[in-house]
This record gives structure tokens, sequence and C-alpha cells, in this order.
């Protein structure tokens, strides 16, 4: 699941100009409908579509004053606002997206495979069989044999229906007792 929301976003970053360029004519199309409607409430008030009208725009900023010798120019480029936008912000999202996803659940893929036979979901395929591939990480973390725990798994897995359906009939015949009183001082004596 998580390869393929990882695959999902590096496709998405890859066809990053084709999709942004459908983002950004829906934007003008909801742009222009929005000022429509505020034409006709009789608004004052109108959404600018042209994002500065594509002009180049830069920093504003006094005029940088260098050390004998130094020939630096701004590092940022100049370029139009929605440029910047696609750049600095729709492309660095799915960047950032790919990274987190490649840090927090690719590196731990192979526990996170195991910890989907604890799943109850599951149990029915587990009674049959534990696959030969499955367990191996959380074997290796917890130092115990990978039979032995296939084993132990099957048995709770077996047992599992049994256990759940008393655990939730106990908590309902519960709720049906009338509650009695846990201290003296609750008693109604008179």
């Amino acid at each position: 699941m998580i390869n393929n929301l990882h695959k999902e976003i590096r496709s998405r970053r890859d066809n990053a100009d084709s999709i942004f360029i459908n983002l950004y004519s829906k934007v003008k199309h909801f742009i222009i409908e929005i000022n429509k409607e505020l034409e006709l409430n009789n608004s004052n008030f109108t959404v600018n579509i042209d994002f500065n009208n594509g002009k180049s725009v830069g920093r504003v900023s006094k005029k940088k004053k260098n050390m004998p010798g130094e020939e630096a120019t701004d590092e940022r480029p100049k370029m139009s606002l929605t440029n910047r936008f696609k750049f600095e912000t729709f492309n660095y999202i799915h960047d950032i997206c790919a990274n987190s996803l490649d840090t927090r659940f690719i590196s731990n893929s192979k526990l996170l495979s195991d910890c989907i036979c604890l799943d109850p979901k599951n149990f029915n395929s587990i009674k049959n069989n534990v696959p030969a591939n499955a367990l191996l990480e959380l074997s290796h973390l917890t130092s115990i044999d990978r039979n032995t725990l296939a084993c132990e798994l099957q048995q709770f897995a077996f047992q599992f229906n049994s256990i759940a359906k008393t655990f939730n009939d106990t908590f309902i015949f519960l709720s049906e007792e009338p509650q009695s009183p846990i201290y003296d001082h609750e008693l109604d004596l008179d």
C-alpha cells in the first residue's frame, strides 16, 4: 500500500507540469465564476486572475552592498508568481511527501508487512497458512524463532472469534446489570 502511494506521488511529481496546468485552469475557471457571482451581488470586491499579469517579480529590496571583489547576485531568479508557486510550493510539496514516505515507511516496510499479519481482518488467511516471508522482522526484533511466532499467531487466530465474543458479551452483560453502590456511604440506609 505504501509502495503504491509512493509510486503515485512520484508519478505526479514526474507529470507535475500537466497536473499544474490542469489545476491552474481550474483555478482560473473558479475565479471567473466567483467574479460573476460577486457582480450579481453588486459587490465591490473582485478576485484577480492574472497573478501580477505573469510579469517577473523579484524581491523588493535595497541595493545589495558587495564586498570588494564580490560578484554575487540574488540567488532567487526572477519569474512570474505562477511559476514561483509551481516551483517553490507545488513541486516542493510533492517532494516533501515522497521523502517523508521514504524515511518513515519504506525503510520500515518489513516491519509494517509483519504488522499486517496481526490485523484481525487477516486472521482467516492466517488460519490456513502463515506466509513463509511473514514475521521475519518481528522475529529478528524480539529474538523469538519465526516458526514459534507463526505457530502462536495461528493458534491465536483460531481462538480469536471466541475470545472477542466473550469479551463483547461480558461488557454487554455488565451494562445490563443494575449498578450496585461501590462504597458504604453510597448506600441509602434510611
